[in-house]
C-alpha cells in the first residue's frame, strides 16, 4: 500500500485516523510453563510446544482511548498473573 499510494504508512495511518478515529493496540505475549498451570487446565489442553516451537498464549487489547487501552492491558496481566 505505500508504494501504490505513494504515502507514508505514518502519513496513511493518520489520514485513516482522521476519517474513523484512533484506535490503539498493544500485546500482551505469556508463555505457558509450569508457573501459570491453571491457565493450561482453562485452555483444557496440555500444549507446552507445537512443531518444535514452545507455545505463547495471547492477549490483544484494542481500544479507542489510550487510557483504556491501559487498563486493558492491566486487566490482562491480572488475568493471566503475568509480570
Amino acid at each position: 500500500m505505500v508504494t501504490s499510494r505513494r504515502k507514508s504508512l505514518k502519513t496513511q495511518m493518520k489520514d485513516l485516523f482522521s476519517q474513523v478515529g484512533a484506535v490503539y493496540n498493544r500485546p500482551l505475549n505469556v508463555r505457558l510453563d509450569s508457573s501459570i498451570q491453571w491457565l493450561k487446565a482453562r485452555l483444557a489442553a496440555e500444549i507446552q510446544e507445537f512443531h518444535g516451537g514452545k507455545v505463547a498464549v495471547g492477549f490483544w487489547a484494542e481500544s479507542t482511548m489510550q487510557e483504556d487501552l491501559a487498563t486493558l492491558l492491566e486487566y490482562g496481566k491480572q488475568w493471566f498473573n503475568a509480570k
